[in-house]
This record gives C-alpha cells, sequence and structure tokens, in this order.
C-alpha cells in the first residue's frame, strides 16, 4: 500500500512529526531516568533520617552522628571522592538563646 501511494506523483509524502519526535525525545529520556534514579539512591538516606526524626521536638544526638556516618559513606561510594566532616566543631545552625524542650 505504501509503496502504490509513494508511486503517486501528485501526492507528497510528509513525516509524521510526531512520531519523529518521539524517536528523538524518548533516547534523550533514557539518561533523564537513569539520573532520577541515581539521585533517588542519593537523596533516599536523608528523606529515611527526616522521617525519622520529624515526629521529634528535639533532634536526638545519639542519632545524628550514625546518620552523618552513614551519609559520608554513601557519598564517598557514589562520588568515589574524600569527604572531610569535622564532628568536634561545636558550632551549631541553632542560636545560642534558643531553648529547647525536654
Amino acid at each position: 500500500m505504501k509503496k502504490a501511494v509513494m508511486e503517486i506523483e501528485e501526492i507528497d509524502h510528509l513525516l509524521c512529526c510526531a512520531h519523529t519526535l518521539q524517536l528523538v525525545i524518548g533516547k534523550g529520556l533514557l539518561l533523564v531516568k537513569q539520573l532520577m534514579k541515581d539521585l533517588v539512591k542519593i537523596l533516599q538516606p536523608f528523606a529515611n533520617a527526616m522521617k525519622m526524626l520529624g515526629g521529634s521536638k528535639y533532634t536526638t544526638m545519639s542519632y545524628m552522628f550514625p546518620a552523618i556516618s552513614s551519609f559520608k559513606k554513601l557519598l564517598n561510594i557514589i562520588y568515589d571522592a574524600q569527604i572531610n566532616i569535622n564532628l568536634d566543631n561545636s558550632n551549631t545552625v541553632f542560636n545560642d538563646d534558643q531553648e529547647f524542650q525536654e
């Protein structure tokens, strides 16, 4: 059928733009899909830590250091680079006049 239509000289064949776009964009989306999977893998431990600490009125220090250590190990594995985090530093993001509920 296609060959018969192509032999008719008065008919111009127009390519399907939707199909062409799907072929071009579809292959590009594979890279985006893999990047999103990698991003979820990186952010999942942070989401788990936030979920665990989310119901607390204060942060439990006994959980923070292991969580930071696991984040550091994860990021070193993913990026294969050294990340130095000084856990001995007593500076915090909290104001000095902030009162904590117990």
